[in-house]
């Protein structure tokens, strides 16, 4: 049976070979494929042929290429310029930062001693201030029952304190400036004296804070499975009371 099915199959095969709808396939497969490759050979064609295109970006390359020794020297020059002002502005610069060293020397070797002296004074005055122990007291301004809550204010001289411990350290800044000035300015020491804060002042500050909790009153009293194992207890005690009691 199975040598009858190949033959019948064999006879299909040929019979389809022969059939001229196959063939017509087989002409127009043909066909297509000739025409694919005579359009792709003509195409080919006519870009070998095109060397016009390419010669072009070619001189272009070439006559950029040609300008990179003129730039690389060029290049050379300015940063060889280059070269010669940095040297040129670090020269300056150190020249220029030795005389004013040079001249503040002169300035800072025959300035007024009472520059000194206030200098002293106000570092005096900012070691001091360091070591105050800082003013406060809290008042209690009432109670918010419906929040909870209590109203303190505050009063503190930290921030006075504070706000002169900064201005005596600029004062001293500015004193030692004034030694590199030309003339001595009596006016602006005593201006800086004059000006320094007064530490006393309290500043207010009004804070709310919760109130401490209440201890809850039945929070100490047993727990039912505590009373009813007492009261079972008791009970207990009290028959073997009673019973002795009867025995008599």
């Amino acid at each position: 049976m199975e040598s009858s099915e190949n033959e019948r199959m064999e006879e299909l095969r040929k019979t389809i070979e022969e059939h001229p709808l196959t063939a017509q396939i087989r002409a127009d497969q043909a066909a297509e494929t000739l025409k694919k490759r005579q359009a792709a050979a003509a195409e080919i064609e006519i870009l070998e042929k095109d060397t016009g295109t390419l010669e072009k970006l070619q001189a272009e390359i070439d006559r950029l290429a040609a300008r990179l020794p003129d730039l690389e020297r060029e290049k050379n020059e300015v940063q060889k310029a280059i070269n010669s002002k940095k040297w040129e502005f670090s020269q300056t610069k150190f020249d220029r930062e030795r005389e004013i060293s040079r001249l503040k020397e002169v300035l800072y070797s025959c300035y007024d001693p009472a520059i000194d002296q206030t200098i002293d004074f106000f570092r005096e005055r900012f070691e001091a201030l360091r070591r105050k122990k800082i003013s406060s007291q809290t008042i209690r301004e009432g109670t918010d029952i419906f929040t909870l809550t209590k109203k303190l204010k505050s009063f503190s001289n930290y921030a006075a304190v504070n706000g002169a411990l900064t201005y005596l350290r600029v004062a001293i800044e500015i004193l030692e400036k004034m030694k590199l000035e030309p003339a001595f300015a009596p006016a602006k020491i005593e201006i800086l004296k004059k000006e320094i804060p007064d530490t006393e002042t309290l500043q207010e500050l009004e804070v709310e804070k919760p109130l401490p909790k209440t201890p809850d009153p039945l929070h100490s009293l047993p727990s039912d499975s505590c009373l009813d194992y007492t009261i079972e207890k008791l009970n207990e005690k009290f028959k073997k009371i009673m019973g002795r009691s009867a025995a008599r």
